[in-house]
């Protein structure tokens, strides 16, 4: 399938070595094993630091998937799904504040690419972001339980998303 026929791109982003951080990754690991439309495209990222420009540009639709440590979030950074689990928010992406720019392009979080990207007038319109918040991100290998429970829902509710997309 060429890319013209693509619709909609998500994109897990974390560190498998970095344990719960990894959650992005294990929804596209997930996401992957299932039968999707040829319209669907689905990428383990990483931490692609620049790179990630390249996988948004010139996309129809975009969804990134990332883990959100508990203390950065509040209310102005994203919208809770569902307020009672708190198991994954949608975070827009012109919602996102850095005080300061990391001066390198090595390892660049999703945070300061976004923000390069609104600096330098690059449409943002497409892309969602959902962010599973864990509490915290140590070198470990694997999720933790409670994560696994949240890469579970977000894997159903972008599976839900495809079928209403082919409707």
């Amino acid at each position: 399938m060429s890319s013209n026929e693509i619709t909609l791109t998500v994109i897990g982003l974390g560190s498998p070595l970095m344990g719960d951080d990894g959650v992005g990754l294990e929804v596209a690991h997930r996401l992957k094993h299932e039968e999707l439309p040829g319209s669907v495209e689905v990428l383990s990222a990483g931490t692609p630091g620049i790179d990630l420009i390249d996988m948004i540009t010139n996309r129809e639709r975009v969804i990134i998937v990332d883990a959100v440590k508990i203390n950065e979030m509040n209310p102005s950074y994203g919208r809770a799904v569902d307020e009672s689990s708190k198991d994954f928010v949608f975070i827009e992406p012109e919602s996102i504040r850095k005080k300061e720019i990391d001066a390198s392009v090595h390892e660049m979080g999703l945070d300061t690419t976004l923000i390069l990207m609104r600096t330098l007038k690059m449409d943002l319109s497409n892309v969602t972001i959902i962010g599973i918040p864990i509490r915290s991100a140590e070198q470990v290998r694997g999720l933790s339980k409670e994560a696994e429970k949240k890469a579970n829902k977000v894997t159903e509710h972008i599976l839900t998303l495809i079928k209403e997309m082919r409707k």
